[in-house]
């Protein structure tokens, strides 16, 4: 506002001085003498105002665009670690689903292995029965054969009976041992 008021005052000084010095002219002379040169002053006073407040309009965008670029840097930089900020959120979150997936299926496979174990207990155990009972009926017909004087037929009776029931022990015994060893994994 200061910075217009002294070009407003020369121009209000010039125009005085030139009617004080022109006070004493006709009207015709006082329009060449007084008129054309106030109005030439109060134009190029004009322009030197104009040319002020374009100078200034200038600075002040400047300002605003420098304080918008640092604005928008503020921001872009908040953006950022933002950004930063939920990536890492959720890297660690994936991570933690990660381990908890990882704990659930090993959790499963512990529990459909003692699953399976126990079913195959209870199976080996339902066979063991079926085949100590046939063992035994094998071995009965053998005594009976061997009772009624049939002595090679029950005899050979009886051996297979006895062979048959040695290599199921083998066998069982095998599966046992490696039964044992699946139990005690992890």
């Amino acid at each position: 506002m200061f910075r217009y008021l002294p070009g407003i005052v020369l121009v209000q000084v010039v125009t005085f001085t030139l009617f004080w010095v022109n006070r004493e002219s006709s009207v015709e002379d006082m329009l060449l003498r007084v008129l054309l040169p106030a109005v030439i002053v109060s134009l190029v006073t004009a322009l030197w105002l104009s040319a002020l407040a374009g100078m200034e309009s200038e600075r002040r965008h400047a300002k605003l665009r420098e304080e918008h670029a640092s604005e928008r840097e503020k921001l872009n930089r908040e953006i950022e670690r933002a950004r930063s900020e939920v990536l890492q959120q959720a890297s660690a979150d994936k991570a933690h689903l990660l381990e908890r997936t990882h704990v659930e299926r090993e959790q499963l496979v512990r529990q459909t292995h003692k699953q399976l174990m126990q079913r195959e207990r209870s199976l080996s155990r339902r066979a063991n029965l079926k085949v100590g009972l046939a063992f035994m009926a094998v071995t009965g017909f053998g005594v009976l054969l061997l009772a009624t004087n049939l002595m090679t037929l029950g005899l050979l009776t009886i051996t297979t009976a006895g062979g048959a029931m040695g290599g199921y022990l083998f066998r069982w015994r095998q599966s046992r041992q490696a039964l044992d060893r699946l139990s005690t994994l992890p």
